[in-house]
Formats: C-alpha cells, sequence, structure tokens
C-alpha cells in the first residue's frame, strides 16, 4: 500500500472521522465542513455554517485544495455546534472513476497534460455519474455564478435553465467546463429556489 500524501491524510481524517476542517482554494473560496468523499479529481465536501448548520453539498477538484485548517479555534467552534445538532451526515452521491494521471511519475509529461481538458472531465463525469435531473445546482465560475438546473451537458459545455431567487425561470445559459470551480448542490440558496419554484409551477 502507497503511503498517503498529507493532503490525502488530512481528508481521510476528516472523512472517517467526521471532523470539521475549513478547505481553502482561493481568498473567496473557503468552507468550513466534513469531507463526504473523494478521489483524486474529485473532493464532496459537507459545507457547515457559523452556526454549525449542515449547508448542502460543494463538489469541487481535489488539485485546487491550496490549503486546510484543522483544530484551530474557529474549526473547534463550529465542531461543537455541529456535533450539538446531531446531524446524520449522508452523501447521496456517488465519485466516477479517477483518470489515471501520476503527477508524481518520472513517465509524466507536463507538456502533454491536457490542464483544460481535465479540470472539464471532473464535471462531465460527475454530472454523468448522478443523476442531478430534478436537482437545483449552482456553478461557481471565476467572475460570477449560475443558479438552476442543468438542462444539457457535453465533453465542454454545460447547459443552465436558470432559476432566479424567486423561483421563476430565467433563460439559458452555457458555460464551458473548464471554468466551472466548484458545484454547490442543495445548499440554503438551492433549496429555496426549488420550494418557491415547485410552488409556482404547482398552482
Amino acid at each position: 500500500m502507497e503511503p498517503l500524501s498529507l493532503l490525502e491524510d488530512f481528508l481521510y481524517d476528516s472523512l472517517n472521522h467526521k471532523r470539521v476542517i475549513t478547505i481553502r482554494v482561493s481568498d473567496e473560496q473557503v468552507w468550513n465542513g466534513v469531507i463526504l468523499d473523494f478521489n483524486e479529481e474529485i473532493t464532496l465536501f459537507l459545507n457547515i455554517d457559523e452556526h454549525g448548520n449542515q449547508d448542502g453539498t460543494i463538489a469541487l477538484p481535489t488539485m485546487h485544495i491550496s490549503s486546510i485548517d484543522q483544530d484551530d479555534d474557529d474549526v473547534k467552534s463550529i465542531q461543537y455546534l455541529f456535533d450539538l445538532n446531531k446531524y446524520q451526515i449522508n452523501n447521496p452521491y456517488s465519485l466516477p472513476d479517477t483518470n489515471e494521471f501520476d503527477f508524481d511519475s518520472e513517465d509524466f509529461d507536463e507538456d502533454d497534460f491536457d490542464e483544460e481538458a481535465y479540470y472539464a472531465s471532473w464535471v462531465f463525469k460527475f454530472v454523468k455519474q448522478n443523476d442531478l435531473s430534478n436537482t437545483l445546482v449552482s456553478i461557481e465560475l471565476d467572475e460570477y455564478s449560475s443558479t438552476g438546473f442543468i438542462a444539457g451537458i457535453d465533453d465542454t459545455y454545460i447547459k443552465i435553465q436558470k432559476v432566479d431567487e424567486l423561483g421563476f425561470l430565467d433563460g439559458y445559459q452555457l458555460d464551458t467546463l473548464s471554468n466551472i470551480n466548484c458545484i454547490y448542490l442543495q445548499d440554503q440558496d438551492c433549496n429555496t429556489r426549488l420550494k418557491l419554484h415547485n410552488w409556482r409551477t404547482s398552482k
């Protein structure tokens, strides 16, 4: 068995012991929560707010994780509040098989590595792996986010039927997969929009 990397060690510890950690991708993308599952390509993260409440699942590329905080005062406080709430942690999503990229291998050729295709593939495979047809999602890109239903996907683009804050359908948006930083699933904002959408369409 190969030794764990330091990143894997942190992720497995959170996964196995339901330990709250802080994941940082950028200065704007910082989340507290618990690892639900991960592999070399994708990490599934249960987002937990400052009050210790669950706030949906975040899917993101594992390679984008720049730092992890564990056992500092902020994390310990959220862990305490989360444990008080006695949530049952469920992961309704599954991870697809990974691409076999060994970035530390002597045979790995950085010049032949298609980074854009690599980052596009995690979104495509995750969406194809899971039935998200009735799930309202939010995809986050560098400059903006888009919230709605996934209306179509291929190996380059994703088509979102947008749903606004009041639950109204608001047209379509096409985004490039390789520009997607993360996907929010069943968080508070998505659930609120979905409830309002279902209410409006049931009239």
